[in-house]
């Protein structure tokens, strides 16, 4: 099994404390913290990632919490990008394209099939024979 890297780790286990007033929008907007199931959700599915060989380093990945609740992942692989979000509600979505290109593919599903979506629809080019 392979570590994650450090800076990953805290995050996860300090983002549930950001609380519920974390974006401040005039008094209009206020985001809610991602749930601790959802860092952990997240952190299993990174772990397994990275045991693929996936780099987590800062640049070709990126993380940050989603004002709705949940985490938000930026991934790039071989030229294309992927955008992951995990919901606190346990609902994910993941959308797939070029950078430059505006006609992304978009599924949505349980975050039960997050690993599995991704794995599939951006890192396929690994789990292929």
């Amino acid at each position: 099994m392979t570590d994650l890297p450090v800076a990953v780790t805290t995050y996860l286990e300090a983002v549930p404390q950001l609380g519920s007033g974390w974006l401040e929008g005039g008094g209009r907007v206020s985001g809610l913290a991602p749930g601790p199931s959802v860092c952990v959700a997240a952190r299993a599915l990174l772990t397994a990632l990275a045991t693929d060989g996936v780099d987590l380093a800062f640049g070709p990945f990126l993380i940050g919490p989603l004002p709705s609740g949940g985490l938000g992942m930026d991934f790039r692989h071989d030229g294309r990008c992927g955008i992951l979000h995990l919901h606190n509600t346990g609902a994910a979505e993941l959308a797939v394209g070029v950078e430059s290109d505006l006609n992304w593919e978009e599924w949505e599903f349980p975050a039960t099939e997050a690993l599995d979506q991704i794995r599939r629809r951006l890192f396929a080019s690994r789990h292929s024979s």
